[in-house]
């Protein structure tokens, strides 16, 4: 009868560690994780690479504010619709313009013009004049006060009086205002002042 051979100490470690191994796989193998039981505080620093990210699927909102750079700006918009007209603003400082002839002059037998005020800009004025008339014996003389159409006339009658004229003319450019006199006897004229005032608007009543 043959004689069995008793395993050496060699063989009998050998066979216990093989077993061992495949009796951890077997039980490694079993272990099932339980759905959303691996969050944050499972995983190690760095483990999630750029290899284990969806391309495409991160969001701006995914990222820390001030991470994600602007882009570039684009081209601009069309103009919008013109909004509605503002109410008006108050009215600017008004302009004066004045001119005075100290006399006397000696009025002619028909109308002249006796002195002008330059107006150096178009718009709207309120303009008025002042003169005084002396001879040596009563007479009449008559003056007038002429801007473009625009005309105001004073008459008086005596040895000494004071004319005064006033009116309002609108200037599209710039242009000039007369002062004319005529006489039926020997007249001087004096004092002659012509002021122009420039105006946010004319009113006619």
């Amino acid at each position: 009868m043959p004689r069995i051979r008793r395993p050496s100490p060699a063989l009998v470690v050998a066979g216990l560690a093989l077993a061992i191994a495949l009796s951890g796989t077997a039980v490694a193998a079993s272990v099932a994780l339980a759905p959303n039981s691996v969050g944050t505080p499972q995983l190690k620093n760095n483990a999630v690479t750029t290899a284990k990210v969806k391309n495409g699927s991160l969001l701006r909102a995914d990222f820390k504010a001030g991470q994600v750079p602007a882009g570039p700006a684009g081209p601009a918009g069309p103009a919008g619709a013109a909004g509605a007209a503002g109410p008006a603003g108050p009215a600017g400082p008004s302009d004066a313009y004045a001119r005075f002839l100290p006399g006397p002059i000696a009025i002619p037998g028909i109308g002249t013009t006796i002195v002008n005020l330059t107006i150096p800009q178009a718009g709207k004025y309120v303009i008025t004049s002042k003169a005084f008339v002396s001879g040596a014996a009563a007479a009449s003389a008559l003056c007038r006060l002429v801007a473009g159409t625009d005309q105001d006339d004073s008459l008086a009658n005596g040895v000494q009086f004071t004319l005064a004229n006033l009116l309002t003319h609108e200037f599209a450019a710039a242009g000039t205002v007369d002062f004319r006199c005529s006489t039926g006897g020997a007249q001087t004229v004096a004092g002659i002042r012509i002021v122009a005032i420039r105006v946010g608007n004319l009113t006619a009543g």
